[in-house]
């Protein structure tokens, strides 16, 4: 992708867009370092049904309890945190 096809926000500076998402994706980072409900109220506003959440957790059973789909998209099991990729959509 080039630069001008999409956009970084800092969650931190409170200016995020209003629009809703087709994809989002943060790695190791939302559910890794930061817990998933800090942000649960904004992703629920900026995505629709079909909307692509990919992110790394260490508990990705628990997000069958948000999602009403949850997909394991990679596994890190030779690392420290033995984590996995997950792609979900569609808050419950």
């Amino acid at each position: 992708m080039k630069s001008d096809q999409f956009k970084i926000f800092d969650y931190d500076k409170q200016q995020l867009p209003e629009e809703k998402f087709d994809i989002i994706i943060s790695l190791y980072f939302l559910d890794y370092y930061y817990d998933f409900n800090i942000y649960r109220d904004y992703l629920k506003k900026a995505s629709h049904n079909h909307t692509k959440i990919i992110f790394d957790t260490i508990r990705s059973e628990h997000f069958k309890k948000i999602f009403k789909n949850v997909k394991i998209i990679q596994s890190h099991d030779l690392t420290v945190h033995k984590s996995k990729r997950i792609v979900c959509n569609e808050f419950i």
